[in-house]
């Protein structure tokens, strides 16, 4: 399902939709000022403005890329990911089955006033659990 201002059909597989768009799929809620959503393979692009929300989370980005099929979403560019009380930023994201996300490159997560730096944070969704593959600085605020 999705709703926009503005619509165009490409025949025979693409739906172009812009200005406030609104892409709604199982559990997820995806806003963007424009979307390109394939209906062959399932994959849709979303560009500026990009909010998605799924169960407890908000995703924002530049850009983000939706797989159904294989239940992914990548992002690229001023990436930010809040959930379950702490709000993480980073430059690219993968969430793999919508349970995982893999944070990568000047991941920053702050939560209960610490903060967590890495090149790489990989988060599970599901068990509120941060898994860090690269070196990790924590920092505590008074």
């Amino acid at each position: 399902k999705f709703s926009s201002n503005a619509v165009a059909i490409h025949f025979p597989n693409e739906i172009v939709a812009s200005g406030n768009t609104n892409f709604y799929n199982d559990n997820i809620n995806i806003n963007a000022d424009f979307f390109l959503y394939n209906t062959d393979n399932l994959t849709g692009t979303f560009k500026e403005n990009v909010i998605i929300r799924y169960a407890k989370s908000t995703l924002s980005g530049d850009e983000i890329f939706l797989n159904i099929n294989n239940k992914e979403i990548t992002g690229k560019g001023n990436i930010s990911l809040k959930t379950h009380g702490f709000e993480a930023i980073s430059d690219d994201l993968i969430v793999t089955n919508y349970k995982i996300a893999h944070l990568k490159n000047n991941v920053e997560i702050k939560r209960n006033g610490s903060q967590i730096s890495s090149n790489e944070l990989i988060y599970n969704l599901e068990t509120d659990t941060i898994i860090s593959t690269q070196r990790v600085k924590l920092r505590f605020n008074n």
